[in-house]
């Protein structure tokens, strides 16, 4: 296997986006959570600029450690929903009513739900869900 086939991504998914779906163990029978993300990072052009926009007056602080972790997850966060997440269907809140796709509800969810919002960003961080092969593989 070459370098070229190991490391290749589609410049075009990774803006576009890939779906990253969650199923409901205790009923089988609905619908999963799908959730549309780009790249963050590679091609993602779009997060890389926000992220250097929103870390540029803390630039100081972050070489000295001086940033809480709070601030700088919040940030993150913020960068993330507003340049990776893309949409989303079948995504219910606490009382299952259905939440509609935007920032708003994005950033409540993620703030209720962190361990959802860590995944769905380690996902997208992952250039190996953006390569050509694996999406071959994964439509065989």
């Amino acid at each position: 296997m070459s370098l070229y086939s190991q490391f290749s991504t589609n410049k075009s998914l990774e803006t576009s986006g890939i779906t990253v779906e969650y199923h409901d163990e205790n009923n089988v029978d609905a619908p999963p959570a799908t959730f549309i993300v780009a790249r963050s990072g590679g091609s993602n052009m779009a997060y890389q600029k926000a992220m250097d926009r929103e870390t540029r007056p803390l630039r100081r602080s972050l070489a000295n450690d001086a940033v809480s972790i709070e601030k700088l997850t919040n940030l993150t966060r913020k960068v993330w929903v507003e340049t990776c997440l893309l949409g989303w269907s079948n995504v219910f809140d606490r009382n299952g009513a259905e939440l509609a796709f935007n920032v708003v509800n994005a950033q409540k969810l993620f703030t209720d739900l962190p361990d959802l919002y860590d995944d769905l960003a380690r996902q997208s961080s992952n250039a190996g869900l953006y390569r050509e092969e694996l999406l071959a593989d994964a439509k065989n």
